[in-house]
């Protein structure tokens, strides 16, 4: 009987029809059948599912539901297995089959189970990645199931010693639901990085456990583990560095390299997260091994850029008040920023240089070095970004913006400032913002900003070249804020005023058309009330009231609706400054003249 039901199936299956209405008559046998005749048809069956066109025929037919029926249940170990293998194969890109599964009363279940048994459990895996890869309701039908933590509890075993493969890519599947995240056991995070530390796995294994440590690491609770684990924020680092290190195969060494940067780019994120816990400097103070190993990081190493962005968001985000940045400022860590920004922009500079230069071919790796070539564009440009980033929250503190200039702010924002190309934009954008916030209230600083030798224009007059060169927006804004500060500087100074408003005013008409701009533009609304404060300042002197009156004719009609607006602040700046400017131009006309009766009206003053 057993001859005849199997060359009943080689029939079926050699067919040149392959439906589903032979193999459901077929099933009527299979539901009799005792389970050693049903080992010898499932391997044929099993074989038949390994083509595509007799997939979802298979689901059709009820064979599917048949054998998802006998993997919890079958005794005989072949049939247990190739029951888990048909289901498998079936399942492959085929939602149909992956549907039916979970339509079954014990639904995906038996596949979780399944996963225990050690003659199984690899096979389990399979299956189970199967059935839930591209297909949500699965996923979450196995995180319901508590497959995360069965699979945690398979690999964390201490003797274990399979291949992690298969294990590890339903876990990536399954983390990358916020319910597969909660469900993971916190003892997985270790289990993770002990895999990865004992050096003994292939590319495709080593990238997935770093890719599920990052996937844990995006959410609070094993961030905070992390915070107050013993040595594991410094594992996390280790981790970071173990990215360039990994053994990828040189016939896709581009694609693999790219792999690699892409969970070193996630793993980063997550360590600049942790870093933003309040708790987390009670763990690693200031001065600490583990922070100066971070701030190690800012010595860049051709390749490893990335290490450099990681140590700014650690520095940028612990470095959030008055106190941590006069310590860091204290300690010197500005110095080693200030030598990544201009080293960058110099090797961003040598790209530019080359790219201009006639085409030529040229290896990835320089020949006389071996080492990686430069990094350009957006990398040169996402490094002085970051370490622009935390120069600027050291510069807020007022106690630090003396230091940082005479560490040689200005220089650095005189490199960046010189950068040309494409992208450069944002780095100019970041080096006017740290020179604004630089010379907030200081007078020292605003002095040096206007400061030239007979070699070196100063650097303010870069400044104003750049102001009219620039297209986008926030850069001129930036520039007209600076302007605005050193007014407020130079006015809140009894003694030595006149002198820097001299060097202000010795500039070009750029100065007051930077501040102009300010109160025409309506993005910015907090920029208007800055600019219009400028604007009342700049017409206290005479020689500030002639250089800005042509402007308030011309603008007659918008200083006239601020004028008798309601937004009282900026009414009264404008106020302020129409009276200043009739007063200290020694200009007279019909605009002023009519502003000024204005302004009276609006104080209930007849004239």
């Amino acid at each position: 009987m057993a001859t005849d039901t199997l060359i009943i199936l080689d029939n079926i299956l050699q067919a040149e029809d392959k439906s589903s209405n032979a193999l459901e008559q077929f099933l009527e046998t299979l539901t009799t059948l005792p389970e050693e005749t049903l080992s010898s048809v499932s391997t044929k069956l099993w074989m038949a599912s390994r083509d595509e066109r007799w997939r979802i025929p298979i689901g059709e037919s009820g064979v599917l539901a048949f054998f998802q029926g006998l993997i919890p249940t079958a005794k005989e170990p072949g049939l247990r297995l190739n029951a888990l293998k048909i289901v498998g194969n079936a399942c492959a890109e085929k939602d149909a089959n992956r549907k039916r599964v979970l339509e079954e009363p014990l639904g995906i279940e038996p596949f979780v189970t399944a996963l225990v048994d050690p003659e199984r459990q690899l096979i389990a895996s399979v299956v189970l990645l199967n059935i839930c890869t591209d297909y949500e309701p699965s996923q979450l039908a196995a995180i319901e199931k508590q497959a995360c933590q069965t699979l945690f509890s398979i690999i964390g075993d201490a003797d274990f010693n399979g291949e992690l493969d298969y294990f590890l890519r339903v876990l990536e599947v399954l983390l990358t639901h916020d319910a597969g995240k909660a469900a993971t056991p916190e003892s997985g995070l270790e289990t993770l990085l002990r895999h990865l530390e004992s050096g003994d796995e292939s590319f495709d294994t080593a990238l997935s456990l770093i890719a599920i440590i990052s996937s844990l690491l995006t959410t609070h609770r094993f961030q905070t583990l992390v915070l107050k684990g013993d040595g594991l924020f410094a594992r996390v680092l280790d981790t970071i560095e173990k990215t360039y290190e990994l053994p990828v195969d040189p016939e896709k060494e581009a694609k693999d390299r790219s792999l690699a940067a892409y969970a070193r780019n996630q793993l980063i994120e997550a360590v600049g997260d942790i870093a933003t816990e309040p708790e987390f400097l009670d763990g690693h103070p200031l001065g600490s091994e583990v922070m100066k190993r971070v701030e190690g990081w800012l010595e860049i190493k051709p390749g490893r850029e990335e290490l450099v962005v990681a140590a700014c968001m650690v520095f940028g985000n612990v470095g959030r008040s008055d106190e941590v940045c006069t310590t860091l400022v204290q300690t010197g860590l500005h110095l080693p920023l200030f030598k990544v920004v201009e080293d960058t922009a110099a090797k961003f500079e040598e790209s530019v240089r080359r790219l201009r230069e006639p085409k030529k071919e040229e290896p990835e790796i320089e020949a006389d070095t071996g080492k990686p070539r430069p990094p350009t564009g957006a990398m040169s440009v996402g490094v002085i970004h970051a370490a622009v980033g935390v120069l600027k929250n050291l510069a807020i503190p007022a106690q630090n913006k003396k230091p940082l200039v005479d560490g040689g702010a200005f220089r650095t924002i005189r490199c960046m400032l010189t950068m040309e190309g494409v992208g450069v934009g944002q780095v100019w954008y970041s080096a006017v913002s740290l020179g604004r916030l630089s010379i907030v209230n200081t007078f020292e600083n605003t002095e040096k900003l206007l400061s030239s030798t007979p070699d070196e224009e100063s650097l303010f007059a870069l400044f104003l070249k750049r102001y009219s060169e620039v297209e986008e927006l926030p850069v001129k804004v930036e520039i007209s804020r600076t302007i605005a500060a050193m007014l407020r500087i130079i006015y809140a100074e009894e003694e030595g005023n006149q002198l820097l408003l001299a060097a202000l005013l010795s500039h070009s008409a750029v100065v007051e058309e930077a501040i102009w701009d300010m109160v025409r533009q309506d993005k910015y609304p907090v920029v208007r009330s800055e600019g219009w404060f400028a604007l009342a300042l700049f017409g206290r002197e005479p020689q500030g009231a002639k250089r800005v009156f042509p402007h308030l004719e011309a603008e007659k009609e918008l200083v006239k609706t601020v004028l008798e607006g309601d937004e009282k602040k900026d009414s009264d700046n404008v106020g302020v400054m129409v009276i200043e400017i009739k007063k200290n131009s020694g200009e007279k006309s019909d605009a002023l003249d009519e502003l000024t009766k204005v302004f009276f009206r609006l104080q209930g003053v007849e004239m």
